[in-house]
């Protein structure tokens, strides 16, 4: 649980590797939707993978530097 309070802390994400040309799988943004789903209070009773998948397919997500650049997101 450590890790979680650490990360808690932070507000922006970013991965200086990451290509979305090569790969669909994005740390910074796995680390930015568990922060902003757990800051809502929405991970709290998920045990289900299915309930976790609905409400990760269902949330939405405002990324102004790919909206601005016609975005993949």
């Amino acid at each position: 649980m450590q890790l979680h309070e650490d990360v808690m802390q932070y507000q922006a994400f970013t991965d200086m590797e990451f290509n979305h040309k090569k790969s669909i799988h994005c740390p910074a943004y796995a680390l930015a939707m568990f922060v902003a789903l757990n800051k809502r209070e929405l991970l709290d009773n998920v045990e289900d993978p299915m309930v976790f998948y609905d409400l990760y397919h269902d949330f939405k997500v405002s990324n102004t530097a790919n909206s601005l650049e016609g975005g993949w997101v």
